[in-house]
């Protein structure tokens, strides 16, 4: 983590950082002292830092090596020692937006939002282990009232996102929800398919994801977390369906696999003017140890930054699942050089998100490049206009499923 921070504190122009997950290692308790202690030193962060909780962060701790302690009640002390304040950690802290502010929803203290050059960014309390979610009867109360939160949080900033015009929408979770499970064998339970299966814990929150990206009219990205062992590292696809089983044309996800021994951290660049708008560029943290320059290749530009219209905001997945953020340094981003999909298929369209890019110091560079998304860039010589409509056919509203309690309100009307 200090590696990472380093590293952060000496790449030029960065607006801001998110760390996604893993506040402690999985061979460290969960106690007070080690959360106060990875505060501490988060708080020291040079840039703008936002914190995502992840499972091992409090799900986790009822193990026995973990100290045995109840997750839920590790989970309010979690928010009380990261979200405690109305601004985010680091040296200059940023505004942001908290679901906390809403009387009904005072304890998600860490669903947060905020807007940077023409993108509404959003974090969401959804771990990974299937959600938090207990196939023991009468033992998801925590998992029900966080799955109301999150989805009208997702609809908030869907209504703000559209009610200020902007042209993206990123969510960052920690976990992987496994769009391969979704309305698979739930769609067809009354045969009775899929019975040995234990409930989706992150279904959902996919059906307000479809709901989401169906009712803004420009791009939609997800990034989270995968398994260790996953690859390619960084996989960048469009998984995402309706319940009719048609692509959701501008939902693409960025999943990052776990830290390792040599872990890394992302920086994408998002350009309107250009398409692909995103393009992710992948660094080495352990390189910040052992070269004291910038990890900066002589013919990329320093940072990978989320830009729109000549100002920019980046994003960046680290050892632990950073994100960092960088306004454009004059530089154009890299092109993109093809086509990936999982399988080694191609799609006819342009992507939304670029090519992955590796920077030559460190180990071999590696490329990847992301599935089509149908939603055409936006032009920044007029920020204020709406965004144009997807080049993909009109698609019939899906049946997604909101939770009869959620509050009948505009939820864009309630903070700015």
């Amino acid at each position: 983590m200090r590696a990472l921070l380093d590293t952060l504190q000496r790449t030029p122009k960065l607006q801001f950082a998110v760390f996604d997950g893993a506040l402690r290692g999985p061979a460290q308790p969960c106690t007070d002292q080690t959360f106060a202690a990875r505060r501490a030193l988060l708080d020291a962060s040079a840039v703008p830092l936002v914190v995502v909780p992840g499972r091992h962060d409090w799900q986790d701790c009822d193990a026995r090596a973990a100290g045995g302690f109840d997750p839920v009640e590790r989970l309010d002390f979690i928010r009380q020692t990261f979200f405690d304040q109305p601004p985010s950690l680091g040296s200059q802290a940023m505004h942001i937006a908290r679901q906390s502010d809403l009387p009904r929803f005072r304890q998600y203290r860490e669903n947060l939002r905020w807007e940077m050059s023409g993108i509404a960014f959003s974090t969401l309390n959804v771990p990974d282990g299937n959600n938090h979610y207990s196939n023991a009867g009468g033992r998801n109360g925590e998992f029900e009232d966080r799955t109301l939160a999150n989805a009208f949080w997702l609809r908030h900033v869907g209504e703000y996102a559209k009610r200020h015009r902007l042209k993206s929408i990123i969510i960052l979770i920690d976990a992987d929800p496994n769009f391969d499970r979704y309305e698979k064998c739930e769609y067809f339970a009354w045969l009775g398919f899929g019975r040995h299966l234990p409930r989706d814990g992150y279904i959902e929150f996919k059906r307000t994801l479809v709901a989401l990206s169906r009712g803004f009219n420009g791009t939609v990205a997800l990034i989270h977390g995968t398994s260790r062992d996953a690859a390619p590292r960084v996989r960048i696809d469009q998984p995402l369906h309706d319940d009719r089983g048609k692509r959701v044309a501008n939902f693409t996800r960025i999943a990052i696999a776990r830290a390792g021994r040599d872990p890394q951290w992302l920086d994408i660049r998002a350009e309107s003017a250009r398409w692909p708008m995103f393009v992710v560029t992948e660094h080495d943290v352990a390189n910040a140890i052992h070269f004291p320059a910038p990890l900066v290749a002589p013919d990329v530009p320093d940072t990978a930054a989320l830009q729109q219209g000549g100002t920019g905001t980046g994003t960046a997945i680290g050892a632990a699942g950073a994100t960092t953020g960088a306004p454009d340094s004059g530089t154009e981003a890299a092109s993109s050089n093809g086509l990936w999909m999982p399988g080694g298929t191609s799609d006819a369209t342009m992507p939304a998100i670029g090519p992955l890019q590796r920077l030559p110091s460190g180990p071999p560079q590696r490329h990847s490049t992301a599935p089509a998304s149908g939603a055409p860039a936006a032009s920044a010589t007029a920020p204020d206009a709406p965004s144009p409509p997807f080049d993909t056919p009109s698609h019939p509203a899906p049946s997604v499923r909101t939770p009869a309690s959620l509050p009948p309100s505009d939820p864009a009307s309630i903070l700015p």
